[in-house]
C-alpha cells in the first residue's frame, strides 16, 4: 500500500509552502535554510514512518 491521496495533498502543501518561503526569503542565511530543509524532511519522515507502520499491521 502506497501513499493515500490526502498525504500526497498533504507532502505537496508542506512542499508549495517551502517554495513559497525560498521565493519570499532569497536572502536568507544558511541556517534559515537548513532549518527549512529540517522542517520539510521532519515532514515527510513522518510520512514515510505511518507508511511503514500502516504496511507493518497488515
Amino acid at each position: 500500500m502506497g501513499l493515500s491521496v490526502e498525504d500526497l495533498e498533504a507532502i505537496e502543501h508542506h512542499i508549495v509552502g517551502t517554495i513559497d518561503w525560498l521565493d519570499e526569503n532569497c536572502d536568507a542565511e544558511l541556517d534559515e535554510l537548513e532549518n527549512k530543509e529540517m522542517e520539510l524532511d521532519d515532514i515527510c519522515r513522518q510520512f514515510k514512518l505511518n507508511l511503514v507502520l500502516k504496511n507493518h499491521r497488515l
